[in-house]
């Protein structure tokens, strides 16, 4: 029977990094330096990116469901779960401030501040990793509250009724809190898919009932405009995502695999592009140039931060040995 297994999160992940890319580029605020022969299909692409906003809470759910993965296996680890994490983003810091320090005007105390996820000043898209961050930190509490239905059932009523609306309420005084608000949810829900097998239950259902699921989650997202039902387009993306495994050639796997593990560098580096880099008049063209220069980029990020990390492993190894 088919799973959701690290194949299919890989493609999840590339494909959420479109939407982001496409959510970020194709910003209400950015519409206007396109070529006036697509202003008038302004509106649809500004549309388009609203909807790409669902690639934070595919992130999201997919990092809840992951963490879970680990904790049920008894292989999660904090330490190592926050050098996984930020290790990379401090490399890629370390990159990019020199020329960013001599291109803008930021401070020492400002680089500061953005390393140790206090501001995201530099790079507007890091709020991502303060937030998650945090929900990495407080993971194994939350973990923890399934063992208990008198903590779980009001945590789990008070995420899916009440934290999202807080969350907009909470924005025009902290953009922090909002974020926490916001995405716990998404993060909280897939933990909880994994806790309870839902993919697997899911793929043990006919085709018919696959397909009802489907309507049934679809037609409720747009019928009641919940942002909290993004969860239910996330699971559906994911269930025929795993439909489709027959039918992807194992080429296309691997390179599909190989954009989703890249997904991480891309996010914390393509920011960069949008606002120092070139743009054409095109905004199609603008978003295939986005991708791969933000690609590549990662790409010999991840080559580099590998061969430094390995050498300084295996130096301390040696050390060991002595």
């Amino acid at each position: 029977m088919k799973s959701f297994d690290k194949n299919v999160s890989n493609q999840m992940k590339a494909l959420a990094m479109i939407f982001l890319l496409v959510h970020h580029l194709w910003a209400e605020s950015r519409i206007g330096m396109y070529d006036a022969a697509f202003i008038g299909t302004g509106g649809d692409l500004v549309a388009i990116s609203k909807f790409c906003k669902l690639c934070v809470g595919i992130f999201m759910f997919i990092s809840g469901y992951g963490l879970m993965t680990t904790y049920l296996r008894g292989t999660f680890k904090l330490q190592n779960r926050l050098k996984k994490i930020m290790f990379p983003f401090w490399f890629i810091i370390v990159l990019t401030i020199p020329l960013l320090l001599y291109m803008d005007s930021f401070s020492t105390v400002e680089v500061v501040k953005n390393a140790f996820l206090l501001s995201n000043s530099i790079n507007g898209a890091w709020w991502f990793m303060q937030t998650y961050v945090l929900f990495v930190l407080l993971f194994p509490l939350f973990a923890k509250t399934f063992q208990k239905r008198i903590i779980f059932i009001p945590l789990m009523t008070v995420a899916l009724v009440a934290l999202q609306p807080l969350g907009v309420l909470t924005r025009p005084h902290s953009e922090d809190l909002h974020y926490v608000f916001h995405y716990f949810p998404l993060l909280y829900i897939g933990m909880y898919a994994k806790k309870i097998n839902l993919f697997e239950r899911l793929q043990a259902t006919s085709m018919l009932c696959k397909i009802f699921i489907t309507v049934v989650l679809l037609v409720s997202r747009l019928a009641l405009g919940w942002s909290i039902l993004n969860a239910g387009i996330i699971i559906v993306i994911i269930l025929w995502g795993m439909q489709m495994q027959d039918m992807l050639h194992a080429k296309a796997k691997d390179v599909l695999n190989f954009l989703g593990r890249m997904s991480m560098n891309m996010w914390l580096i393509h920011m960069f592009f949008i606002q120092y880099g070139y743009h054409s008049c095109n905004p199609f063209i603008d978003l295939i140039w986005l991708y791969v220069e933000s690609l590549i980029t990662a790409y010999i990020v991840s080559l580099m931060y590998d061969k430094i990390y390995n050498f300084f492993g295996n130096m301390h190894n040696y050390m060991l040995t002595k």
